[in-house]
């Protein structure tokens, strides 16, 4: 069967290594024309059409024409770091910000949505925003609307803030759209201050001016739900919401972000030989119904459903919404990007580890493999290096097949213990993890040889624990003491025959010299 390389295309920043996982609105605001965010054509090629942009965009449409009753004029995004938000508001962006190019691609993704020639555009990145003359942080939340919109009829002198008749004066009649993030990371520093009532007092103006999209106006903002007093007044004022943190879609999102083109024909034929080898196995894998599973695996070429469904199920259980790094979408688009470079031969930028794949399973995410080991240290450094050390030991040991099966384990037993999911793999999970079938380009993996390997891997990985009802196995901290008292116990059994056995070739041959194999088990008597 063919590899990975000969039935996929790679987008380039992929192959490159130059992926832009993290998306920064400010950068839209620096003068380099080469920033990714800054090029509407880079950015709408790299935004799949998912379900909440259409969504979203849907709404809005909704809310700029004259028709319907359940117009809206303020739109909420929430979901934690990662999750998203940011891109969201990219691209709409640019669909604002340039209507002309923007037409073209919502044409060939059948998006409903005319966007608007008038727009007036205010993008707002509030943690990066400064004032005009000295380059010090923004204090105010008015400030740079009205900077953009030229009013300057509104005069700040302590504690008083903009009211409904200036919003009104300041739009004149004209179609405003406020692009608002990370506004609770700006208001958090200052919540105790004269300026945060202030600000609030005119978030809460903006939103009862925005209620009404005959105003013209429209507030498009980010949330990550730290801050009640700000969920508190745009949740009141009916507005539209989408939250990102379960996305439907996020399978195809993440592959449109790395993946360009696929040879589908060929790898229907890829597909249709693993499912052969999980129809005799499936009160193990428990497939059940194969023609959607079918869909669902040509859906996530080169990856196999369970590679994405497990990483995406380990970044978001051991993620907490405080920390920025790692989370959701991001952290799980890096690793999988990763992935694919590994399957590149060094002349093309990649190592070459996974070279000889044509699916890449959970046991691809390899503790052999220094670079995906460095990506899953950000989720549990301690867990994750006992779990390559026991890998090392077991290889040492000559088990066939212990770096898959670890390595996927592994991936199970990430995340929160105290998480409704448990943790750790079954035995149908660790096959999906491993199983390669007749004729695959690496060595072929069978379900009898999976399971011989585990028996041995319960002697050569010290931390690997096997729970009973229903078996699963998982890797924790300690070291499994029964597991390594029945080891020594089944080799201390071994010794003694085997020193009689020593005497009795001795006295059958007179040899001088005989030794009993494995070598672990090596006696010599001289």
């Amino acid at each position: 069967m063919p590899n990975i390389q000969q039935l996929v295309t790679l987008r380039p920043e992929v192959i490159e290594g130059d992926l832009h996982g993290i998306i920064s609105l400010y950068a839209l605001l620096d003068d380099d024309a080469e920033t990714f965010e800054c090029s509407p054509e880079r950015v709408l090629s790299a935004t799949f059409p998912s379900t909440a942009l259409k969504r979203l965009l849907h709404r809005l449409q909704t809310s700029l024409s004259d028709r319907d009753v359940d117009r809206k004029g303020n739109f909420v995004i929430s979901g934690g770091y990662g999750a998203g938000k940011s891109h969201l508001l990219l691209t709409l962006y640019h669909i604002l910000a340039h209507p002309d190019q923007a037409r073209s691609w919502l044409a060939a993704h059948e998006i409903d949505f005319d966007p608007p020639q008038d727009a007036i555009v205010v993008l707002m990145p509030m943690t990066n925003l400064t004032q005009p003359q000295t380059d010090a942080p923004v204090e105010y939340l008015w400030t740079p609307i009205f900077e953009v919109l030229g009013y300057d009829g509104f005069q700040h002198t302590g504690n008083n803030f903009p009211t409904v008749r200036d919003l009104r004066k300041a739009v004149a009649g004209r179609r405003v759209f406020l692009i608002i993030d990370e506004i609770e990371r700006w208001f958090m520093p200052i919540r105790d201050s004269h300026q945060a009532e202030a600000n609030i007092s005119f978030l809460q103006n903006l939103s009862e001016f925005a209620r009404n999209p005959d105003n013209g106006t429209f507030v498009f903002l980010t949330l990550l739900m730290l801050e009640p007093r700000i969920h508190n007044i745009v949740g009141r004022d009916d507005a539209f919401f989408e939250d990102l943190t379960q996305t439907p879609d996020r399978r195809q999102v993440v592959l449109h972000r790395l993946v360009e083109q696929v040879d589908r024909p060929a790898a229907e034929g890829v597909i249709e030989a693993y499912l052969d080898q999980y129809r005799p196995i499936d009160a193990h894998v428990r497939i059940g119904d194969y023609n959607h599973y079918r869909q669902e695996m040509v859906e996530s070429y080169p990856f196999h459903p369970a590679t994405i469904e497990v990483v995406f199920e380990r970044y978001s259980s051991v993620a907490r919404k405080e920390e920025t790094s790692y989370q959701n979408s991001r952290g799980a688009l890096y690793l999988l990007a990763h992935v694919l470079q590994e399957t590149l031969p060094p002349a093309r930028g990649g190592t070459g580890h996974l070279h000889e794949r044509d699916l890449l399973l959970p046991g691809d995410i390899s503790l052999t493999v220094d670079r995906l080991t460095d990506d899953l240290i950000n989720l549990d450094p301690r867990l994750v290096e006992i779990a390559r050390e026991n890998v090392a030991r077991s290889q040492e040991q000559d088990v066939p097949h212990a770096a898959p099966i670890l390595s996927t384990i592994l991936l199970h037993s990430l995340g929160d213990p105290r998480a409704e999911r448990r943790l750790g793999a079954d035995f149908g999970e660790i096959l999906m993890g491993t199983l390669r079938p007749p004729g695959s380009p690496g060595q072929r993996v069978t379900p009898s040889g999976v399971q011989m390997a585990m028996q041995q891997l319960e002697e050569t990985a010290l931390n690997l624990h096997a729970e009973p009802h229903p078996p699963r196995w998982i890797f924790r901290s300690e070291v499994n003491i029964v597991a390594q008292i029945n080891r020594r116990a089944r080799g201390e059994k071994y010794l003694e025959p085997a020193r009689k056995l020593v005497v009795q070739c001795e006295n059958w041959w007179g040899a001088r010299s005989t030794s009993i194999r494995p070598s672990k088990c090596r006696i010599n008597e001289n």
